[in-house]
Formats: structure tokens, C-alpha cells, sequence
């Protein structure tokens, strides 16, 4: 009888963790979802005049996006404390902001 409480309380709590894990893949997709829309979005506002939409536009010898070979974290340097011609956006967005928009700038490689 009591391997039989056993074997049931171990399978509840089998079943309950593979259930969360799951949950938290599916949470996970959908926060890099919402984070890919709202990084579009930060973009679209602040940086698409001078990369364009698809990140190729290059005004003002701005950097063709596109076929940018940094990392994220160099992008986010990048984005915070500006270079060459572009200026910092440390001022304007907050560092989670800018984290956005260089992993949207991401998806513009595909």
C-alpha cells in the first residue's frame, strides 16, 4: 500500500514539473514575440529614417543593418553610446529599450 502512495505522489509531481517546463517554453516564445514587436516598433519610431525599414537605407552613412556582423552586445554598446556618425540614445531610450531594438536588428539578417 505504501509503494502504491508512493508511485502516485511521484507521478503527480512527474507529471506537474513536465507540465510547467512546458509552460515555460510556450511563456518563453511568447516573450521573445512580444520583445521582437516591441523592438520593431522602438525602431520604426527612432532609427528607421536613417537604416530604413529592412535596416539597408544607409543616410547619412548610416550602417547597412543587414549584413552587420556584431553581436548583441556590441549592438547594444552601439545603440547606448552611439559611433562614427550616430549619435547616443542613451538619453532617449532606456537600456531595456535599446536591448529590444538590438535584438530586433537581429531579425533583419534573416
Amino acid at each position: 500500500m505504501k509503494q502504491l502512495l508512493i508511485f502516485f505522489i511521484c507521478s503527480i509531481i512527474i507529471i506537474s514539473c513536465n507540465k510547467n517546463e512546458k509552460e515555460d517554453i510556450a511563456e518563453k516564445k511568447e516573450k521573445q514575440k512580444l520583445s521582437a514587436n516591441s523592438g520593431k516598433d522602438i525602431y520604426i519610431k527612432n532609427c528607421k529614417l536613417c537604416h530604413g525599414v529592412d535596416g539597408k537605407l544607409g543616410i547619412s552613412s548610416a550602417a547597412d543593418l543587414s549584413i552587420s556582423v556584431l553581436t548583441i552586445d556590441e549592438k547594444i554598446n552601439v545603440i547606448t553610446n552611439g559611433r562614427k556618425g550616430m549619435a547616443p540614445w542613451k538619453g532617449q531610450l532606456s537600456p531595456e529599450q535599446i536591448k529590444l531594438v538590438a535584438e530586433y536588428v537581429q531579425t533583419l539578417h534573416q
